[in-house]
């Protein structure tokens, strides 16, 4: 089943003349957010204490702050820690190769053929951010860089949001604050930037939600937010954006790969399903129309496709076989 989330009480304002985009790396850019939770998980298994997403992302703020409330912060010196999964992080991602996640470059190229600039904050060092950007070859895509090692208030700080309007002398309702974290997530809005909230290491809780223009669940779907958010009247877009209008649970056209709702829009893929949904259509006695599902396997070898649950009471049947 797709999840699809609705739109937050908060709109990006009619006046608003988009003139600089802030985006966090550590959760937007990559998944590094996921990693660093992941390498302290394991170091408290080895402990017998478990510490859970909900409470790595409640305590994410700076590299100085983020590890003195969790559990480990009364056996491990949190400063040493932060530096040596800072460490350990950047040398496995070195050997292992970075990608940025899914949407990043589409949305960079719509920045910059805009004219937009492209300030990157990062809760952890400015070189440490700026050698992350030059693994995943983002480095010269951007046009500013600024982490938590300066002699500005750190972030979540809305100084540091401030000093960064400042720089490119651009006003809070004319900036858009892409984050994965909810205290850089209040910090924009208390100073009223546009914000996207982006589902990361834990997804939008009723707090995000309220306080977030939209949030998404990949950067397509933030880009998607930026070209059509402001319009109050979706029809005309619909059939691009495959958009469940209907309120019935399931957009009227929807992507999906060899898994149900996971379409792969890499390079390397060679798979595709377009599923439409029958309740946006008609049969010539009233009743709903049936569900289609394309497949397209453009690989030469053959692969498996799990097929998208339907509702109560529906079967797939297969029509035809090329």
């Amino acid at each position: 089943m797709e999840v699809r989330l609705g739109k937050g009480v908060l709109f990006m304002r009619e006046d608003t003349e988009l003139k600089l985009a802030i985006i966090e790396l550590d959760g937007c850019i990559f998944p590094l957010n996921r990693l660093r939770y992941n390498f302290y998980k394991n170091l408290c298994k080895k402990k017998n204490i478990t510490v859970t997403p909900e409470e790595f992302y409640h305590a994410l703020g700076n590299m100085y702050s983020m590890y003195e409330t969790l559990p480990l912060a009364t056996t491990i010196n949190s400063q040493k820690l932060n530096a040596t999964v800072e460490k350990d992080l950047y040398n496995y991602l070195n050997m292992k190769g970075l990608s940025p996640k899914d949407g990043v470059i589409e949305l960079f190229e719509y920045f910059r053929q805009n004219n937009i600039p492209i300030a990157i904050v990062s809760t952890h060092k400015t070189k440490t951010a700026i050698n992350y950007l030059e693994l995943g070859s983002l480095y010269r895509k951007v046009d500013y860089v600024i982490g938590c090692d300066t002699d500005i208030k750190a972030l979540p700080s809305e100084e540091l949001l401030a000093y960064i309007d400042k720089r490119f002398q651009v006003t809070p309702k004319d900036t858009l604050v892409i984050t994965s974290m909810n205290s850089i997530l209040h910090s924009a809005n208390n100073i009223g930037m546009n914000t996207i909230y982006l589902n990361d290491l834990v997804e939008a809780g009723d707090d995000e939600i309220s306080c977030s223009y939209q949030v998404a669940n990949t950067m397509y779907e933030a880009l998607n937010d930026i070209l059509f958010g402001r319009y109050e009247d979706y029809k005309i877009f619909e059939p691009l954006l495959g958009m469940d209008s209907l309120g019935c649970g399931q957009p009227d056209i929807s992507c999906h790969g060899m898994k149900a709702w996971q379409p792969d829009f890499s390079d390397s893929c060679h798979q595709l399903s377009i599923m439409y949904c029958g309740e946006y259509g008609h049969k010539k006695d009233g009743t709903r129309d049936e569900d289609f599902l394309l497949i397209y396997n453009m690989h030469w070898e053959p692969h498996s496709f799990a097929l998208p649950k339907l509702s109560k009471g529906r079967r797939w049947h297969l029509v035809v076989d090329t």
